[in-house]
């Protein structure tokens, strides 16, 4: 696959490297259904049953979450959602997308530790970042120089040249290990995408800009130049 002259990729031999197994790994591309993150959070009102013997069919709402609203709120016995003191139904809008695998489960925890504890509290999951479609021209071209922590600028394997992706560390997530959820591609990230990966990862968590010596660093360093040099021959011709 061709990257364009005025991005990151360009500058190295390989970007992405198809593998022969489908793995799902660290740096492993993958597709799963991201959630949207909205401007309000939204929260599903239980308000009764259907009929009042039954717990197979209910009423419900769905309204934007207030946290004034707990103390008004009293939890209806509904075998088919149950609900819990202090805690809420959410409802989001979510989408099958490309994602990188960024952390796997990691260590396994003994059944003997977690058998009495609730499910949800020692589940694995993968931590992913979500791919969105990259959109504006002039907000492309700043991402694709990094100027904006949260954002970086690819071309995925199966887009086509001209087309582009946008990764956004703002949206990290964890999605859980069922099969189904996170769906594994043949294509990882070279070792030097890894490493730009991992610098920019690492630059938006702390908030701290890249170390001159890291290979992320140098590689917008390098593009700066080469985007410069163009336009003074450019502007000479």
């Amino acid at each position: 696959m061709k990257f364009p002259d005025d991005c990151i990729q360009q500058l190295f031999p390989q970007w992405w490297v198809k593998l022969q197994l489908k793995k799902r790994k660290r740096w492993q591309l993958a597709w799963a259904y991201a959630r949207h993150v909205a401007s309000h959070p939204y929260e599903v009102i239980i308000d009764r049953r259907s009929a009042p013997k039954t717990h197979d069919s209910i009423n419900l709402s769905v309204t934007v979450f207030r946290k004034d609203r707990r103390d008004e709120l009293k939890p209806i016995p509904v075998a088919s959602i149950p609900t819990y003191t202090n805690e809420i139904l959410t409802i989001n809008r979510g989408k099958v997308r490309p994602v990188l695998i960024v952390a796997t489960p990691g260590t396994t925890i003994p059944h003997e530790i977690r058998k009495n504890l609730p499910e949800w509290y020692s589940a694995a999951t993968y931590i992913v970042v979500p791919y969105f479609t990259a959109m504006g021209p002039e907000f492309i071209k700043r991402i694709k120089l990094c100027e904006y922590t949260q954002c970086f600028w690819d071309l995925l394997p199966f887009e086509e040249e001209g087309h582009g992706s946008i990764l956004r560390f703002d949206h990290i997530q964890a999605v859980e290990p069922e099969i189904n959820s996170l769906i594994a591609t043949e294509w990882s990230l070279s070792d030097n995408a890894q490493e730009i990966l991992n610098d920019a990862l690492l630059r938006h968590f702390s908030q701290v800009d890249f170390s001159p010596t890291c290979l992320a660093a140098q590689a917008i360093s390098k593009l700066k130049e080469e985007i410069k040099d163009f336009h003074q021959t450019a502007n000479t011709q």
